[in-house]
């Protein structure tokens, strides 16, 4: 070890001295050998710094043991463990044939038991080991004892590094200290010359401060106003860098719902499939920077609690480019037109009824004019065959079959005409405090027969005790009537299981039935136009029926939906308000 090392530094006190001294008196005690040492090692030799003081220890207090020999096995057994860091255990070192030569077997002592003694920095101190003049196998919890005192030892040394280490700081800030004195009087010095050019400097720092404070605070009330402005927009905003958002306003929030992280690129799994590819070229086309800004409506799902999408909505989004920290961003304004554009839908649909209204009802009273008249005829045609002879009664019944195929055929001429005629002109509701679970049930009762006769089962699932909403009662009944004759037709060539199941429930502002089946459904591509007048899917049908029960339930206030039932074919839902204010046109 240099001789600068830690260990020759350290002075140990004359209590913890004597405390190691009683160690290696009870470890020799307690192990029942002559010779217990605590080493130090020093230059080139290690220094027997404590032995026990049994009468038969031939190492006596202060001996020297050599280091640096030719061979490692001929000195102490000590060396090894200083050398390697290790412990060292030998039961009979006079039959071991590298250690019967040692310095320990010269002195007589064969077995050896030593633990290294290691200082704070990783340097070795010295060993503490036992050492008998016979052959000894020391057990683990003779080792284990050994190195019990050995933590102890090396508590105390840690304790006396530490102090030398504060000592050497102490040295070196008293040092600093001296020296930091003598710069102090050459600052002052300094100082002094300093202080008259920083007075004048200093005034003119106090007026640019002020200026300064000035303008900073009408730039914070001026963001702070503009922040304002953003987050009580109407509409929403927000920032779109690398295609994720990273500012949006509390209306954009509100829109949106509540954005999962990290938020998805474009909202493009929310998006409309038909406006998808429109939204992604719209931003492609911004980012290149073919174009500035530009505006484009389009159809998106808001995210939900829950994780599925809301309820399909319109925006209006206008887009533009900016830069934001050396990057291109898109700032985006989103306004719900939701409602705007089921307006101008539903004034579509007003305005395409009304017209096929008209024609419808032009020709209706062009056609039940002559059907009036053939029927009379008709009548009185049949009334004189009746009036036949007996000889010609055979001749007469042919003819009156063929008669009344032919009544058939304008009865349902007639029955189409009201039809139109009642799609053409329809009445007001009459609206009235209304039972709708009475409404189903009295339209079961009326169409009961027939379902049963095409083997269908009528299943029910209605709300206790439902509040009353404002509907026309008969009017209601019609439309169920309607989709149960809808569904009924649906079912009448499948195979069974045939089921239709009627259910309500209520909501906190509309009263809601559905009419279900287990038919075939309604393609997707005809869920846009089944409720178009004069669409039809079947060849008996006249394609008033649906486009009639919308438009009782868009007078009533409420929605009429169509989507697959869990029976696996259609599903019929409307919505009747609880309350409404006024009763329509």
């Amino acid at each position: 070890m240099p001789d600068d090392s830690p260990t020759q530094e350290i002075i140990i006190p004359d209590q913890i001295l004597d405390k190691w001294q009683r160690m290696v008196n009870i470890i020799a005690e307690t192990l029942r050998v002559p010779t217990v040492i605590i080493t130090k090692r020093e230059a080139n030799h290690l220094k027997a710094y404590r032995t026990s003081e049994s009468p038969k220890n031939p190492i006596k207090k202060g001996y020297g043991f050599p280091l640096g020999g030719e061979d490692v096995y001929s000195g102490i057994y000590c060396e090894w463990v200083v050398n390697h860091k290790k412990s060292l255990s030998l039961p009979n070192a006079a039959d071991d044939r590298f250690w019967h030569k040692s310095l320990g077997s010269r002195f007589g002592l064969i077995s050896y038991l030593g633990l290294p003694l290691i200082l704070p920095d990783g340097k070795v101190f010295g060993t503490i080991c036992a050492m008998d003049f016979q052959a000894n196998k020391f057990t683990t919890a003779y080792e284990m004892l050994l190195a019990q005192f050995k933590d102890l030892i090396e508590s105390h040394l840690q304790m006396l590094y530490q102090q030398i280490v504060l000592e050497g700081q102490v040295s070196a800030l008293q040092q600093k200290d001296a020296q930091l004195l003598k710069y102090h009087d050459h600052l002052e010095e300094l100082v002094a010359q300093r202080t008259q050019e920083l007075a004048a400097t200093n005034a003119d720092l106090v007026r640019e401060a002020k200026e300064r404070a000035k303008t900073e605070k009408a730039l914070i009330e001026s963001e702070e106003r503009f922040r304002q402005l953003v987050e009580s927009s109407l509409t929403g905003i927000a920032l779109l860098r690398q295609e994720r958002i990273i500012y949006q306003n509390p209306e954009h929030a509100r829109l949106m719902g509540p954005t999962p992280e990290p938020t998805p690129k474009l909202y493009l799994e929310n998006i409309h499939p038909q406006d998808v590819d429109r939204v992604k070229r719209l931003f492609q086309r911004i980012l290149a920077g073919r174009i500035q800004s530009m505006d484009l409506d389009f159809r998106f799902h808001p995210f939900c609690t829950d994780g599925k999408p809301g309820p399909l909505q319109w925006v209006q989004c206008r887009a533009s480019r900016v830069h934001i920290d050396g990057d291109d961003a898109i700032f985006m304004n989103l306004m719900d037109i939701s409602h705007t554009k089921e307006l101008e839908h539903l004034m579509r649909i007003k305005d395409k009824m009304s017209s096929l209204g008209r024609v419808a009802a032009g020709i209706a009273h062009e056609i039940r004019n002559p059907l009036s008249a053939m029927n009379m005829y008709l009548k009185a045609l049949k009334t004189a065959v009746g009036d036949v002879g007996v000889k010609d009664l055979e001749a007469s019944e042919d003819k009156m079959q063929i008669f009344e195929k032919i009544q058939t055929a304008a009865n349902k001429i007639e029955f189409i005409i009201k039809r139109v005629m009642d799609f053409s002109k329809p009445s007001a509701p009459l609206l009235a405090a209304t039972n709708l679970n009475l409404a189903i049930e009295r339209a079961i009762d009326l169409c009961k027969v027939t379902v049963q006769k095409a083997g269908i089962q009528i299943e029910t699932d209605l709300c206790p005790d439902p509040p009353d909403c404002k509907a026309d009662l008969q009017m209601i009944e019609q439309v169920l009537l309607n989709l149960i004759n809808n569904a009924t037709q649906a079912l009448v060539e499948q195979d069974d299981p045939k089921r239709i199941l009627i259910s309500s429930e209520t909501t906190r502002h509309a009263i809601i039935a559905r009419v279900s089946d287990s038919g075939a459904g309604v393609p997707a591509d005809l869920r846009e136009i089944v409720f178009d007048p004069f669409f039809t899917t079947r060849k008996t049908g006249s394609g008033i029926g649906l486009s009639l029960v919308r438009r009782i339930i868009v007078d009533h206030g409420g929605s009429l939906e169509l989507s697959t039932s869990a029976l696996g074919g259609a599903e019929f839902t409307f919505a009747i308000p609880i309350n409404k204010r006024s009763t329509p046109r």
